[in-house]
């Protein structure tokens, strides 16, 4: 089996524009945390609630020992080398190449995570 950071973007069937996408789609992960703590009933609520969801899931997913750097690093659009020393988190516990290979993971679970809503 191969190794986590040797699995590229096109292993998990993720394009360009995909990517992007679902990069765009995680950067609004706090905006829709802020929104969900600020209105209760709205028509929006459950569908951030289960957006907030999916992208926690995937992170732990992915890996439960970095998920709270694959959090920080996908939501706010931060590379590892921003994260690697990380005053809260302290110092992240794997390599770059490693890091990303399960940040490209975390995409793909999302990526399927999404897919199963939209089949619903």
């Amino acid at each position: 089996m191969k190794s986590i950071w040797k699995f590229t973007w096109e292993d998990y069937g993720i394009s360009r524009n995909l990517r992007d996408e679902l990069k765009a789609f995680c950067k609004q992960y706090e905006e829709k945390k802020s929104k969900l703590n600020r209105q209760q009933d709205t028509e929006f609520h459950e569908k951030y609630r289960k957006d907030i969801n999916n992208i926690e899931q995937s992170a732990l997913k992915a890996n439960p020992d970095i998920y709270q750097y694959i959090l920080k690093s996908v939501t706010y659009g931060i590379p590892y080398e921003l994260i690697e020393y990380d005053r809260e988190l302290g110092r992240i516990p794997v390599s770059r190449t490693v890091f990303y290979g399960y940040r490209r993971l975390f995409f793909y679970y999302l990526k399927q995570m999404q897919a199963e809503n939209t089949d619903k």
